[in-house]
């Protein structure tokens, strides 16, 4: 049991180098307890997996605005048939999670400095995920915006944390080409999302785009 606690216990810590005095935070949560005493693998923050790894998960998150907002874009009409609404009620969605989006952003940072940068992020995908899967199940359009403001808080809670985690491991010209790495896959997102959430709709229909969002957001 002790064993288990020193190598848990960095990840609740404030402390920069307390991630990767043992096992890195990473590895502590994919690998299950049970079988960490025998598992010979570790990724500390020197090791040379420990980039890419790290870096493709921080593109997922990072890619949950984008996601959220641009692959069923397209599909409003639909959606406005489906709930016999105007489209107007069904675009409003789309400034629901801008505010909620900002909203979760606002609060992130000051709540992963309180209760730690993975408990925010985690939490974050929870409701991001719980949501994506509810809202195919919505009976009304005002169903559809309650969810879509926790969707949209649960998403920046998730997507501010890549930055911060950034600034916690690293310092000087490493943020900076971070930073741009991930400013890079914000623009690059937004084109690749409306195509696939076209060919989506288009085999599926638009309920289809949200459980994409759901199973994608899974893997994290």
């Amino acid at each position: 049991n002790n064993y288990f606690i020193q190598r848990i216990k960095p990840l609740f810590s404030s402390s920069k180098s307390a991630y990767f005095n043992h096992y890195s935070y990473l590895f502590t949560y994919l690998c299950p307890l049970k079988f960490q005493k025998n598992c010979s693998m570790s990724i500390s923050k020197n090791h040379s997996f420990f980039l890419p790894i790290i870096m493709i998960l921080l593109a997922m998150l990072t890619a949950m605005a984008p996601l959220g907002i641009d692959t069923y874009l397209s599909s409003m009409p639909e959606m406005a048939t489906y709930y016999g609404v105007q489209i107007n009620q069904v675009e409003l969605t789309l400034t629901i999670y801008f505010l909620g989006f900002a909203f979760g952003n606002f609060l992130g940072g000051p709540i992963s400095d309180a209760f730690g940068r993975k408990t925010l992020a985690l939490t974050g995908i929870s409701i991001y995920l719980l949501t994506a899967f509810l809202i195919p199940f919505a009976i009304s359009i005002q169903m559809v915006w309650l969810l879509r403001a926790l969707q949209a808080l649960g998403g920046g809670f998730a997507t501010v944390t890549p930055m911060i985690f950034i600034r916690d491991w690293y310092e000087g010209k490493k943020v900076a080409k971070l930073a741009t790495i991930i400013g890079m896959i914000m623009m690059f997102a937004p084109l690749i999302a409306p195509i696939l959430g076209t060919s989506l709709a288009h085999y599926w229909g638009w309920k289809s785009i949200f459980f994409f969002c759901f199973l994608a957001r899974s893997k994290n």
